[in-house]
């Protein structure tokens, strides 16, 4: 059976990232990072993503929101309804990071042509209260991205494409040292790295780990030219993947 596999992206730049004023609440993407969406998109489509994608997902934080209508628009424009995940929304309680409600979201959006499917959101009320699940601290951060991994397994599709943020990307692909800080180096504003389910370990007790957990695709970061799956990419262009198994 083929691999699911999930593309994971990280928002362009938004004026928090820009301006480093992180009292901005739930912050637009600037030129720029509208600029890197487009790229992100161009990238996409040369890699030929969008004809194996069967399911486009954003967090529900504008940035992000804005990023996947232009990133995922060759998808988008014959499948027009994107899924917003509000456990992929950022860590941090910063205003920057908290989202909006669900009323002001679908009234800023209003007019594009592409459905917004609020249903998790509506499913979670609390989604932009930081608190519970969504709380900025480790435990639900951790709890979070275990959620959000085992229902990207359990999804039907095969290949799902998630817009999200940098600091939870790092929990997302278990990229969290044993200090609660980011290991292997940032994510770039409008980098995409392709994720696959690593199957359950069996552990000296003879118990097989039952945690879903992802990891990057060799072909992923062999073309980030990084040394190893998450870690920071290493130079600009594309490093070489011939004779590597792309996975779509």
């Amino acid at each position: 059976m083929p691999k699911k596999l999930i593309h994971l992206v990280r928002h362009g730049a938004g004026e928090h990232d820009e301006t480093h004023d992180y009292t901005i609440h739930d912050p637009l993407l600037t030129d720029h990072g509208a600029s890197q969406a487009s790229a992100l998109r161009d990238l996409l489509t040369t890699h030929g993503v969008f004809p194996s994608l069967e399911l486009a997902t954003s967090s529900p934080l504008r940035r992000c929101i804005q990023t996947s209508l232009i990133a995922f628009q060759p998808y988008l424009t014959s499948h027009p309804s994107l899924l917003l995940l509000p456990r992929a929304q950022e860590s941090s309680a910063e205003p920057s990071n908290t989202g909006s409600s669900v009323p002001a979201i679908r009234a800023f959006f209003h007019g594009q042509p592409v459905a917004l499917d609020f249903s998790m959101c509506e499913r979670y009320p609390a989604f932009n209260s930081k608190t519970g699940l969504f709380a900025p601290m480790g435990p639900a951060l951790e709890e979070r991205a275990k959620e959000l991994r085992a229902w990207l397994r359990a999804r039907e599709e095969r290949v799902v494409a998630v817009a999200a943020h940098g600091n939870f990307l790092h929990h997302l692909t278990g990229m969290i040292d044993a200090g609660g800080k980011q290991a292997g180096g940032d994510w770039g504003n409008a980098e995409w790295r392709v994720y696959e389910f690593v199957e359950a370990e069996v552990e000296g007790n003879g118990v097989a780990d039952e945690e879903d957990k992802i990891r990057e695709t060799e072909w992923s970061w062999r073309r980030r030219r990084a040394e190893g799956p998450s870690l920071v990419a290493g130079g600009d262009g594309e490093g070489g993947v011939e004779g590597v198994e792309r996975g779509w």
